[in-house]
Parts: C-alpha cells; structure tokens; sequence
C-alpha cells in the first residue's frame, strides 16, 4: 500500500512541472503577439509608405519634415515664400518735393530720381509727365527721358493714350510719344473705356481712340465713364448717357 502511494508522487510532481512550463509559454506567446501586434500598428503609423497613399493612387505623396530639411539644406531654397529685402524690386515712385524742385522717392524714403524738375505728375503705365525748363516730356520709373520734352503740358497716360497741349490746342500721343489724335480741341480728359471727353467750339463731346468723334460736342460739362456710363451736364441739370450717347438719364425728361 505505501509503495502504491510513493510511486504516484513523482507523477504529481512531473505534472505540476509541466503545466508551469504551458503556462510560462503562454505569457511568453502573448508577449509576443503583442509585440507584433504594436510593431504592425506603429509601421502603419509612421511607416514608408501610408496605407492612405495605397488605396487612393492621387493621393499626394507623404513627404518626412527631416527629408525636406535636408532638401532645403542643399538646394539652399525653401519653397516657402521669402520676403525680398532687395529694393530695386519696388517700383513704386513717390513725387517728392526738395527746395523749388521735385523728383520721387520709393517707398522706403529713398530719393531714386533726382529733384531736378519744376513740376511732375503721378506715374500711370510706366510713365510720368515732367516740366523740365519750362518744357513737358515723360520720363520712365528709372528717370529715363521716354518722350523728350516738347509739350506745353501734359495729363497721365491711361489706354496708352496721353492728352498733350501744343500750341494752346489739345491732342493724344501714344506711349512712344507720336501724335495719334490731332491737338485739335480746346481742353480734354483722359481716356476711360475706350472713350475721351473733348471740348470743342465751348462744347463738350466725346472721341474714341483712333480720334473720331462719337458723340457730337453739345454739352456744358462731361466726365469720363464708369462701367459704361458716363456723367453729363447741360443747361438743364445733370443726366448720363452711354458710350454711343443716348441718354440714360436726360435732365429734361421730367421738366
């Protein structure tokens, strides 16, 4: 009887050895499992290539923050904008008086074209009209003579067409400076739309920019055009007609 009893002792022991080890190879299988399992997910996170990129062929490509440092670093350019510091890029000119005489300044206060002349105007397209002794021409944003001065005066250039008075008469000049529509009319504005009021026999009218008239001198007063109307006056009150002339509004239709 006790010898039945010792030789089933060895077989309990070896029993309990054995669920110790499945139970140590358990943990240590789901040690692992999870490893992988954080090691799967992290890859999909901050991997290579994104999943996101797989399922949609246009997606755009990923782009690491290092790798593009090290692109910036040498190529020594950033696609990111970069506001200049050189100054010759502003052409912006500011008239500027000094003592009796004017020139402009950029925007920074700094004199660019000297104060050599007796009056200026705005620049408008590139160009300025300038009184230089006693004369008006136009100069360029460098203070380059573009157009010699010639003229007794001179309106800013809009259209490619500036008004020019000579010999107390007003015409057009084109912006290299050649006479294309004839100084003809007693006083005149710029063109807007294709469109200039001109004054004529005390009358205002309009003239398009080959210089033709295309409405008739008959008013007190006229302005240019906005959006295609333009202001008018007549002895009558003020109204507005179009690019052709007809009255959008006629001060007399309610008198």
């Amino acid at each position: 009887m006790d010898e039945e009893k010792n030789s089933k002792i060895p077989k309990l022991e070896l029993t309990k050895e054995i669920s110790k080890k499945q139970t140590i190879t358990i943990i240590v299988l789901v040690v692992l499992i999870n490893l992988t399992i954080m090691t799967v997910a992290l890859w999909l996170v901050f991997g290579g290539d994104s999943e996101v990129a797989k399922m949609d062929p246009n997606a755009p490509e990923l782009v690491q923050m290092e790798d593009l440092d090290e692109n910036s670093a040498q190529e020594g350019e950033s696609d990111l904008p970069v506001e200049s510091d050189d100054r010759s890029e502003s052409h912006l000119r500011l008239p500027v008086q000094i003592d009796d005489r004017w020139g402009f300044a950029d925007k920074w206060g700094e004199l660019i074209i000297e104060a050599i002349y007796e009056e200026v105007d705005i620049f408008n397209e590139d160009r300025a009209a300038v009184r230089f002794q006693g004369q008006t021409g136009f100069i360029d944003r460098s203070g380059t003579w573009a157009i010699a001065p010639s003229f007794e005066q001179a309106l800013p250039f809009h259209d490619g067409r500036a008004a020019v008075r000579m010999k107390g008469l007003w015409g057009f000049i084109n912006i290299d400076g050649r006479l294309v529509i004839e100084a003809e009319f007693e006083d005149i504005r710029s063109f807007s739309e294709g469109r200039a009021p001109v004054k004529k026999n005390d009358l205002w009218g309009y003239v398009d920019e080959s210089g033709d008239l295309v409405v008739t001198p008959q008013f007190c007063r006229a302005w240019n055009h906005y959006e295609g109307v333009a202001q008018v006056e007549t002895e009558l009150g003020t109204g507005y007609i179009d690019k052709e002339g007809s009255w959008i509004w006629n001060p007399g239709w309610y008198d």
